[in-house]
């Protein structure tokens, strides 16, 4: 008989706010019938919560992890930091991402001597219903790396308004959102952080790695450069490497080619949202899409296997789509990011060949 598959899904938490999150938005959608408890039938799961020591005993008590353990071993444990509790770095902080990076790397070794499915469970996301349930049938078809391009960003206090009373019980009861309500309410409150990344041009993201392209009255046709793992089997042992994002650890330790990863592009398929901080930017220009801001970005922070992933498109919609609409824009898009992966170079030096009025500008 062939083996039970194994899934080990693993979050990373500490700090008040994402704490809050996690037991009023995250652990919820994970309790949801098509998430947690559809995995468990079929599958062996295990799930660690890697916290601060002194947040142990307060995940403890929440009812939502009784509820949660209804279905799956969950391990809580304050692994993340061992120094005096006044120095631990704070959870926006950049320091943070050392001590994400040495929790990711135990439990990935874990994983892979469990010969088990690697996930992690973000604190500060909520998962559609079935969300788990599909991971798991995408598993069966051989790949071993799944990646969500509709995981998006959305402003988190309007987010939370719109849940209601959803958001603040305190009983361990699931949170229950179908791909289509929850995709309607991240393109509501869709982060204006990330407005400057809708393709213009006036003012522009300097970090070009998502591109939106509106579809009126149906939702953003999406292009992404930079396309983290959501779950994936390691074939081989790996390494989180100190400074390391999972979109580097993606292309160039775990895929060798698209033909090892199922990428989800519709939120029909799977569909996830980031409740990011309200005041959140990102870095932008008042140059438009220069050939000059373009390449910089193409060539200092993308590789083959980045330019490939931003050719597929994303489609991110809340009904029906009619089909003309967003042809429309499936070609302005396809002919946008052409444009810029054109001007890749592979010997590029920064600022060489820029007139004098563009060099130093960001």
């Amino acid at each position: 008989m062939p083996e039970t598959r194994k899934w080990r899904l693993v979050s990373i938490v500490w700090g008040d706010r994402y704490l809050d999150l996690f037991r009023r938005i995250s652990l919820p959608s994970l309790a949801s019938p098509g998430n947690l408890p559809a995995l468990a039938r079929n599958t062996e799961v295990s799930y660690q919560i890697l916290t601060a020591p002194e947040d142990v005993s307060k995940i403890e008590s929440w009812p939502i992890i009784k509820h949660l353990r209804n279905y799956a071993s969950i391990t809580i444990e304050g692994r993340i930091w061992s120094g005096d509790k006044a120095d631990l770095p704070g959870s926006d902080s950049a320091e943070k991402y050392d001590l994400w990076s040495d929790a990711c790397n135990k439990t990935l070794a874990e994983a892979y001597k469990d010969k088990a499915w690697w996930m992690l469970w973000s604190p500060d996301s909520i998962f559609s219903d079935g969300f788990l349930e599909r991971m798991n049938e995408i598993a069966d078809t051989g790949v071993n790396v799944i990646s969500v391009g509709c995981h998006q960003v959305v402003q988190r206090t309007p987010f939370l308004e719109s849940l209601g009373s959803l958001a603040d019980n305190d009983t361990g009861q699931p949170l229950t959102l179908t791909k289509r309500e929850l995709a309607a309410l991240s393109l509501k409150h869709f982060h204006p952080g990330m407005r400057r990344n809708i393709f213009n041009f006036n003012e522009l993201s300097i970090w070009l790695a998502v591109l939106y392209f509106p579809v009126p009255q149906e939702g953003l046709l999406v292009h992404l450069y930079h396309i983290p793992p959501t779950a994936f089997f390691q074939r081989e042992p790996m390494q989180i490497d100190e400074g390391d994002t999972f979109d580097l650890m993606f292309t160039e330790k775990l895929i060798k080619s698209w033909d090892d990863v199922y990428y989800s592009r519709d939120t029909d398929d799977l569909c996830a949202a980031n409740l990011t901080e309200d005041d959140f930017e990102m870095p932008w220009s008042d140059e438009g899409p220069t050939q000059r801001l373009v390449t910089r970005f193409i060539c200092k922070h993308t590789h083959e296997l980045h330019r490939e992933a931003a050719l597929i498109p994303t489609y991110w919609h809340h009904g029906d789509m009619t089909r003309e609409r967003w042809e429309k824009v499936e070609e302005l898009g396809q002919n946008i990011i052409s444009f810029m992966n054109a001007t890749y170079r592979e010997n590029y030096i920064e600022g060489q060949g820029d007139p004098e009025w563009l060099k130093g500008k960001p």
